[in-house]
């Protein structure tokens, strides 16, 4: 009876999860899916283009190791910022869709967990992650260097939508510029 009662509890459970994953609840409340230093990737629009581009990010956990607080799992390179910094850490919760893109594994191994500390900690200062470019200082460059110890880009070469963004957000700033 105690085997029939714990098969219809786990029944149960298996169920409610299988509910909640229609709605995505699983997939932003549950973060077990991810280990340190796995490869995050978020879709991001162009213009009206729904999914032009993906943002990548690595996930550091919320064990609070590099200072950052605990609702900042993340650690990415940002395009636009106040301070001058553009390797920060962040929170999952705010990107919105999100899943794990560990494209290279087949390809690379990855480093270690002191060894991504380490890769971390060095982009962290001002003067190592420097300015955010798309051809060549993107998200993606680094968190596959984080990742792997090498900084590569599959995006931008493979998707010409992104290089379409880059053309349509040149011709927007361009414009701005003859008004004044």
């Amino acid at each position: 009876n105690i085997h029939s009662n714990l098969l219809l509890f786990v029944e149960k459970i298996l169920l409610f999860l299988l509910l909640c994953s229609q709605y995505l609840v699983v997939k932003h409340f549950f973060y077990f899916q991810y280990t340190f230093g796995d490869i995050i990737s978020f879709q991001r629009k162009c213009a009206k283009i729904k999914k032009a581009y993906k943002h990548f990010a690595v996930y550091v956990g919320t064990k609070n190791l590099f200072g950052q607080g605990e609702d900042k799992d993340i650690f990415h390179r940002i395009r636009q910022t106040e301070d001058g910094i553009y390797c920060v850490f962040g929170s999952l919760a705010n990107q919105g869709e999100h899943k794990k893109e560990n494209y290279l594994d087949k390809k690379l191994t990855p480093s270690s967990q002191a060894d991504i500390i380490k890769h971390i900690e060095v982009m962290k200062a001002e003067e190592n992650c420097g300015k955010y470019n798309l051809l060549n200082n993107n998200c993606e460059h680094l968190a596959t260097w984080v990742r792997y110890g090498k900084a590569f880009v599959k995006q931008v070469c493979d998707n010409n939508i992104v290089l379409l963004c880059l053309l349509i957000t040149w011709l927007k700033n361009f414009n701005l510029m003859n008004r004044r």
